[in-house]
């Protein structure tokens, strides 16, 4: 559904070929001049912003799920088996980082809130956070298993405008497994003078650690029964009192599915039809996925098909998802890489008063 019309989606072509094993993270460095394209597949890292010499940055990985957040001209890296990693645009190093207590190779999540960051594992209720503008050093940890009513792992976290840009009022925002949802004012959680706990909410459970992203300066969070934006929440006093047209499939999608690794948020601005919000359902693993969205501009509902991304990522404003052994550019071109684009049409069940 786009402005005025119902069209079917652009088709994919052909990004990068000749990978090893499923893509599982496409990620972006960008600093000044700076540009590039990341993915991690199988066991590897590799540079595939030119797809004609695509260069391998490292091997010998667990596994290919990685979180990335882009920090002082450097990607940071985090999958939850190995060593951080650090991408400085052209070579990667096992990160530093260290703390009492801490493990860096649990670590599976990652987010930058105002110069600093932000590091946890999703099989843990704490996170870890660093020095303003440190990459890498000594993190110091904050439980929030004394915070949230009931309890369960960190999952996710982002970061809030309340004025609807970046500034003074921008929140650190943590979503527990549980379903809760814990709000905090400040810079320093070692400082109680400048760390504050806003509020907490109930939500519903978030479906993976990719399943937030900031929209503006809003927050879009992809729970079992629906898509919540924060927003909406905070201003209902922490209820959720509004359904999206994406609320009954979401639901229906996180019963059958729920199991299956690929559950992925996405925004897409600079979509053909007027920007995309859209969650990536994982079917069957590494086979079939579906892609389940609202048109930003209007707020109608989509579902895409024959798009089987086990990931999505941005790189320089375009759209593009990893397969098995390939990456593929979205909403390009009208055919999906040389096969016809599959459209199901349903024709109204009432005539409108005009046959």
């Amino acid at each position: 559904p786009s402005q005025g019309k119902v069209i079917t989606r652009k088709g994919y072509s052909e990004h990068a070929t000749g990978l090893n094993g499923n893509v599982e993270t496409l990620a972006e460095l960008k600093d000044g001049a700076i540009k590039k394209f990341i993915c991690c597949n199988s066991d590897e890292i590799n540079d595939v912003t030119n797809p004609a010499s695509i260069s391998n940055l490292g091997t010998g990985f667990t596994n290919a799920r990685w979180q990335t957040v882009n920090m002082n001209a450097n990607l940071l890296l985090f999958n939850g088996s190995d060593t951080p990693q650090v991408y400085d645009g052209s070579a990667i190093t096992n990160s530093t980082i260290s703390g009492s207590g801490l493990t860096p190779t649990e670590l599976d999540g990652c987010n930058v809130h105002k110069n600093r960051l932000y590091t946890w594992s999703t099989d843990d209720s704490a996170f870890w956070y660093g020095s303003t503008n440190a990459i890498q050093g000594v993190l110091t940890k904050f439980d929030l298993a004394g915070i949230a009513p009931y309890g369960g792992n960190l999952i996710a976290m982002a970061t809030w405008n309340h004025d609807g840009g970046d500034g003074v009022d921008d929140y650190a925002l943590f979503l527990m497994s549980s379903g809760t949802a814990l709000l905090y004012d400040g810079s320093d959680p070692s400082d109680a003078t400048n760390w504050s706990l806003i509020g907490i909410y109930q939500i519903g459970e978030p479906l993976s650690v990719r399943s937030i992203i900031k929209v503006g300066g809003d927050v879009a969070i992809m729970t079992k029964p629906d898509f919540v934006f924060f927003s909406e929440v905070f201003k209902n006093g922490g209820a959720v009192t509004s359904q999206t047209k994406l609320s009954g499939v979401a639901l229906e999608s996180a019963n059958a599915y729920s199991g299956n690794y690929g559950w992925e948020v996405v925004l897409y601005p600079k979509a053909s039809t007027g920007g995309w919000l859209f969650f990536n359902v994982p079917v069957a693993n590494n086979t079939t996925y579906k892609q389940y969205g609202l048109n930003t501009i209007t707020g109608a509902g989509f579902e895409f098909s024959n798009m089987n991304a086990r990931t999505w990522g941005l790189y320089d404003n375009n759209l593009y998802f990893g397969e098995s052994g390939a990456i593929m550019k979205a909403d390009d071109g009208l055919n999906d890489n040389g096969n016809n684009i599959p459209c199901t049409v349903q024709a109204a069940y009432s005539d409108l008063g005009s046959p």
